[in-house]
């Protein structure tokens, strides 16, 4: 069965911030199949940076383009606030989480969740 591997929001907002190829970069990391979910959460928190006057406003328009176009999985079954979420999706379903957050990361790995991060030079890295 392909494995799951969840995206949060800083990591989807990745290639529209720093041209990194997300996909590219975890199928070179992961040797096994796999497809990408996205919390119903972080979709919701990607429409409210898109409809404000941020800095990252055009970033988060491209990645929810980038969401429905890829047809990754939008998860909705998961209750409460995104981390949580997150970490409770990934350990129920024994998904990978791909996040740039490193409280969410020590979190995740503290509860054996296996995590691609972005390490300097904008490489992805797996822990």
């Amino acid at each position: 069965m392909p494995l799951a591997v969840v995206l949060d929001t800083n990591f989807l907002l990745l290639p529209f911030q720093r041209q990194i190829d997300l996909e590219t970069g975890i199928e070179t990391l992961l040797e096994e199949p796999h497809f990408f979910v996205v919390l119903q959460q972080v979709m919701d928190e990607l429409t409210e940076i898109a409809s404000k006057q941020r800095r990252f406003s055009p970033a988060a328009r491209a990645a929810i383009s980038f969401v429905s176009k890829k047809g990754f999985v939008i998860e909705k079954g998961f209750p409460g606030v995104p981390d949580n979420a997150l970490v409770q999706y990934c350990k129920a379903k024994e998904a990978v989480l791909c996040t740039l957050d490193t409280e969410l990361r020590r979190k995740a790995k503290n509860l054996g969740v296996r995590v691609i991060f972005l390490r300097d030079k904008g490489h992805l890295a797996q822990a």
